[in-house]
């Protein structure tokens, strides 16, 4: 056991800078992997975004379809 607790006061700084490395490491992986809050939250306001404009985008198709709907049906009574 006086040995183990010699050694590690021996190579101290080596234990710490190896796992330093080794922690620096396995934090960039993670960090690489997963997806952050912000990149979430981010992606979310776009998705919401979008979701608002496909809603615009069907109502004013719609609209459009009533319009061109009305306009054929007038040009056939004045024409007929």
């Amino acid at each position: 056991m006086i040995e183990f607790i010699h050694l590690i006061k021996e190579y101290w700084a080596v234990s710490i800078g190896l796992s330093t490395v080794i922690g620096s490491f396995v934090f960039l992986k993670l960090d690489a992997r997963y997806a952050k809050k912000s990149d979430i939250s981010e992606l979310r306001n776009t998705l919401n975004r979008i979701e608002s404009t496909s809603v615009e985008l069907k109502t004013n198709t719609k609209n459009l379809q009533d319009n061109v709907s009305l306009l054929l049906k007038k040009e056939l009574k004045d024409n007929g």
